[in-house]
């Protein structure tokens, strides 16, 4: 699943760079053309032009992939989708490398092959669920699927899957409050922006953690996550934006259900 996903951002990834590569591709083309009328200087020129265009290539994927790594280094956090953007320029850099190679398929095939395995070895668990029995909903997903009519707007924090399960809409234009972590005055930015959507949009679910739990994972966040441990503002601005919103769920819907550790919200 994930090597799927790595393999379908990195196609997209460089789809966008379309007209750097077919300035590379045309390259060649160019140089042929500049000596097409004079005998045996033609192919020559082509011959060249192809050398600039491997060249050149190679410059921009490096320069790529230094821009992402940059990017990587500047948000100073060491999530797995962080690093997700050096995919494509590492996948060109590859394919230039083994271009040069001399060796049979069957050798290149044999040196990647514990790579890819490994690789798919991480990702067994989801493999094999979705090879076998699929994908099952969340319990959330499940509940609103039968009880939420068609064009139904959602809230809640990190119901992003949800979303696509149940085709609803989202409530506000954030689908989880992990924005609120980005920087000092994002507590209190994005957190009134979360809430004057809810008052506009009125959207007639919520679901978050059950009100205790949801208290309690406001405080545990800010002990142990050097976002906030680090940034005695940041943090309680963060409680303060948490309790704006959890108040507001308390007050304007009534709960419709529990599971787990999830409360399913209705507007009143």
């Amino acid at each position: 699943m994930t090597a799927l996903v790595v393999a379908a951002l990195s196609a997209r990834e460089v789809g966008r760079r379309r007209v750097a590569l077919a300035l590379m591709v045309t390259l060649p083309l160019w140089f042929y053309l500049l000596r097409r009328g004079t005998e045996g200087q033609s192919i020559r020129m082509l011959t060249l032009g192809m050398g600039w265009a491997i060249s050149a290539l190679t410059l921009f994927v490096l320069t790529w992939l230094a821009l992402e790594c940059f990017g990587v280094y500047v948000q100073k956090r060491m999530y797995a989708y962080h690093f997700l953007p050096i995919a494509a320029p590492l996948a060109l850099l590859c394919a230039r490398m083994v271009a040069g190679f001399t060796a049979k398929p069957l050798g290149l095939l044999a040196a990647f092959a514990p790579i890819v395995a490994l690789s798919l070895l991480w990702s067994r668990t989801d493999l094999k669920t979705l090879y076998t029995t699929g994908p099952a909903p969340l319990p959330e997903s499940t509940y609103l699927l039968t009880n939420a009519a068609p064009g139904d707007r959602v809230v809640g924090d990190g119901i992003e899957r949800l979303l696509m399960e149940t085709h609803l809409r989202s409530g506000t234009r954030y689908a989880h409050l992990f924005y609120l972590a980005n920087h000092d005055l994002a507590p209190a930015e994005y957190g009134a922006r979360f809430l004057a959507d809810m008052e506009s949009n009125r959207p007639e679910w919520a679901i978050f953690e059950s009100p205790e739990i949801w208290r309690q994972h406001r405080q545990l966040t800010v002990r142990e996550m050097p976002l906030f441990a680090e940034r005695p503002i940041r943090a309680q601005a963060y409680l303060q934006a948490g309790d704006q919103i959890q108040t507001f769920v308390e007050t304007h819907y009534t709960a419709q259900a529990q599971l787990g550790n999830k409360t399913i919200w209705k507007r009143r």
